[in-house]
């Protein structure tokens, strides 16, 4: 199901923007590689080299996508299934400064790759901040979020989102006709987050029902009003 992601003010998500291109542009000098061509694993790759993390997969017993994972597991614990479907991941921040990250691997494949993106968000943004790190030391997986918690949690969704897939890579990929369904394949991610990730990237420079129809529309297969969005952005680029 396309579920619409939680709205940001436009200074916000220009400042989420930012961290995600300073991140983008950390792991092409670690890896050596061009933004265009920039995988999840080479930002796994590059979290692996740069921060003590290590990642326990959980389970309520299968484990069905644990060796289809983009990390490699140092731990699998078989738990309560209650807890497995109320969660998707979270990391613990040990004494050490260790981040442990635990992942559940009954989710879809595309789920936990998001799951872990979202956790290296918390990770490189959040966790080395002593004052931030405190807010979710210890934290109950199944309690409400803070308001505080909630701010960062939204803020690791968008970069998520954005490491996903860069500006660059979205437009190339509609610009060249890709389906809505293709990309999904191509790039590993689910209808939902890629549903985020292009209504995220057109909101904010687009009026929200303008974003939001194109977006549908795209899903649903009509791609003529996002690529001529994204062909006038072209133009206008080339243009400058």
């Amino acid at each position: 199901m396309e579920q619409e992601i939680e709205p940001v003010t436009v200074d916000e998500y220009q400042e989420y923007h930012q961290k995600a291109d300073d991140l983008m542009r950390l792991v092409c000098l670690s890896e050596t590689i061009n933004p265009e061509w920039v995988s999840v694993r080479n930002i796994v790759q590059y979290f692996q080299s740069s921060y003590p993390i290590a990642y326990i997969a959980y389970s309520r017993g299968m484990a069905p996508n644990l060796h289809k994972s983009i990390v490699t597991f140092d731990d699998v614990r078989i738990i309560d299934p209650a807890f497995t479907e109320g969660t998707d991941g979270f990391t613990t921040l040990l004494p050490d400064d260790l981040n442990v990250t635990f992942i559940n691997v009954d989710k879809p494949i595309t789920r936990i790759t998001y799951s872990i993106l979202h956790e290296l968000m918390h990770v490189a943004f959040h966790f080395s901040d002593p004052t931030i790190a405190e807010l979710f030391r210890g934290r109950d997986p199944f309690a409400p979020y803070t308001p505080e918690q909630r701010h960062y949690e939204r803020e690791a969704g968008y970069l998520a989102g954005m490491m996903l897939m860069t500006d660059n890579q979205l437009s190339t990929a509609i610009s060249s006709g890709k389906t809505f369904d293709r990309i999904c394949h191509d790039y590993g991610i689910s209808r939902s987050a890629l549903h985020n990730r292009i209504f995220g990237w057109l909101s904010y420079t687009m009026q929200y029902n303008q974003a939001l129809s194109a977006v549908l529309n795209y899903g649903r297969g009509d791609a003529r009003q996002i690529q001529w969005v994204v062909n006038t952005w072209n133009s206008q680029a080339t243009a400058q």
